[in-house]
């Protein structure tokens, strides 16, 4: 998971909720993302 929504579950105190979570994946073939950005989602141990 990102760094960025590990830290929102922890702020929100959204982890007891995880179960019923659904993630829902929108393919936009990097388009609307820059190559630094989308540079650093590789760096991420997601």
């Amino acid at each position: 998971m990102y760094k960025g929504g590990k830290n929102y579950i922890q702020k929100n105190a959204l982890k007891q909720n995880l179960n019923q979570v659904t993630h829902i994946v929108w393919g936009i073939e990097g388009s609307m993302v820059s190559k630094e950005v989308m540079e650093e989602y590789y760096q991420t141990d997601s």
